[in-house]
């Protein structure tokens, strides 16, 4: 327990987490992903801090060095996930010349910080085939 607080009984003591609810894990859509498209949630999880969603800046080479894993297999693990309703994109990525910049996701078990839209949760309404 932290020894100081401030005004409003919160601390500043103790490291930044990422938050998994026990719904997404007994979700039929989560039991139905690898182990792989799980870490790929994990490194886009850990780029939200609780302001930023839909303004999730990680792009496919990105990801597969967060996870060490071939690019190819990272994207497919970013399409699988938002497939499932997992993820969304916020808007698209661009690789070229002149132009650089990573795709934008948002994750859907939480509201959006782009355009203040309550979490849909996607991920839930899956059913298996």
């Amino acid at each position: 327990m932290p020894a100081k607080h401030n005004h409003t009984g919160r601390s500043k003591a103790g490291p930044q987490f990422v938050q998994l609810f026990r719904f997404i894990l007994q979700s039929a859509a989560w039991s139905e992903l690898s182990a792989i498209e799980r870490a790929v949630y994990l490194c886009l999880a850990e780029i939200y801090n609780g302001t930023n969603n839909g303004f999730l800046g990680l792009s496919v080479r990105n990801a597969a060095a967060a996870c060490n894993i071939n690019k190819d297999t990272a994207a497919r693990a970013l399409r699988r996930l938002a497939e499932l309703g997992f993820i969304e994109r916020s808007q698209a990525g661009a690789f070229g010349r002149k132009v650089r910049h990573s795709a934008e996701w948002r994750l859907t078990a939480y509201r959006s910080d782009r355009d203040g839209s309550p979490a849909s949760k996607t991920f839930m309404k899956w059913r298996p085939a």
